[in-house]
């Protein structure tokens, strides 16, 4: 069939790590079928370690644009309808037929990545973080202790290696003497990642990084007379794993603490704020690096009508329980957590046929 384009299909990247996200655009304005609607591509994505690979659906970003976009994961283990098994050394293929080229015979665009094991800068923070977690097993007051510092100092150095890597990686540019000011204190550290990567911060609150770090500061320079609770601190990995995760698109790996339901709400709900940011920039809402805060999100999808008023409350109450819960202000039974954690299932169901 004759068209009027030839398709193009690129990658967020060249080289990829193992669990990262690889995010997949087509450009082909003769896919643009139905101007009042938002019509949808076709890709196949494979790997050395996965020859025959997966079919991806892309969804055009907006009404009439005729550019497509789409994401799935690099999975170690295997493939599904999302997920791409690979090892390190894999190059990874992602083909786009285009039926509709000008001279009517149809092409295949082909666009290749490399896959490597881990990136380098990643081994710091991991191994202090984990070495926050392996004291957090032992579950003596001292060990409480040195996990949460060990799992603060973690959180430190991962925003502080975030911030100084070179701009081609992050999509920003920070000079020497304004990092070095920015490293001086815990809050600069803050302010910075919230300035430059808000982007990273789904399921982060700010002010949850600083509270636990008052805390750190107490239990440093008062010594071995405080008790804390090892919930506060398995809250607080729970964070720093989501945290790792966003930054270095990598989970932190073993040792792992015992599965809490606090952490998977965590999980989930940072889950959940992605998947608005991904509504938002399907309909050239949030296009910039640095995101608006989540609740003007909301507010310009419920006010454009893509997401409903009964959506948007059920997001805030999810929000203040998320915070109730990390912040411990309330005692909850693993039945209500469980309630709150399958209930946030459904609302995630609804979000992904927004």
């Amino acid at each position: 069939m004759k068209g009027k384009y030839i398709g193009v299909v690129s990658l967020d990247k060249n080289i990829y790590a193992l669990n990262d996200i690889v995010l997949v655009t087509v450009v082909d304005p003769d896919l643009n079928l139905d101007p009042t609607t938002i019509d949808i591509a076709k890709v196949t994505a494979r790997s050395t370690s996965d020859p025959k690979g997966i079919i991806l659906v892309l969804r055009e970003t907006r009404q009439d644009t005729g550019i497509f976009c789409g994401s799935f994961r690099l999975d170690p283990l295997s493939s599904s309808s999302d997920r791409l098994k690979v090892k390190p050394g894999d190059t990874i293929e992602v083909i786009y037929r285009d039926e509709t080229t000008p001279d009517g015979i149809p092409r295949d665009i082909i666009v290749t990545a490399l896959v490597v094991a881990e990136k380098p800068w990643v081994s710091g923070p991991k191994e202090l973080l984990q070495h926050g977690l392996e004291h957090l097993l032992q579950d003596t007051d001292f060990d409480r202790r040195i996990a949460l510092i060990s799992i603060d100092n973690a959180v430190e150095l991962m925003i502080k290696t975030y911030l100084s890597l070179p701009s081609r990686i992050t999509g920003f540019k920070i000079s020497r003497t304004e990092y070095e000011r920015i490293s001086e204190s815990f809050p600069s550290l803050l302010e910075a990642l919230e300035q430059y990567a808000s982007d990273k911060l789904a399921g982060i609150d700010i002010a949850d990084l600083e509270w636990y770090h008052r805390i750190r500061n107490t239990i440093y320079h008062q010594g071995s007379g405080i008790t804390i609770e090892r919930q506060k601190i398995e809250n607080y990995a729970d964070i720093a794993k989501t945290l790792f995760q966003n930054l270095f698109e990598t989970p932190v790996g073993i040792p792992e603490t015992r599965p809490t339901l606090v952490g998977e709400f965590i999980n989930k709900w940072a889950t959940l704020e992605r998947e608005v940011y991904t509504i938002a920039k399907l309909y050239g809402i949030s296009e910039e690096k640095i995101h608006q805060p989540l609740q003007k999100i909301l507010y310009m999808l419920e006010s454009l009508g893509i997401i409903s008023k009964d959506i948007i409350r059920q997001i805030n109450e999810f929000r203040i329980f998320r915070n109730r819960l990390v912040h411990g202000l309330e005692t909850y039974t693993a039945e209500e957590v469980r309630f709150y954690l399958d209930e946030l299932e459904r609302l995630l169901k609804k979000l992904s046929r927004v």
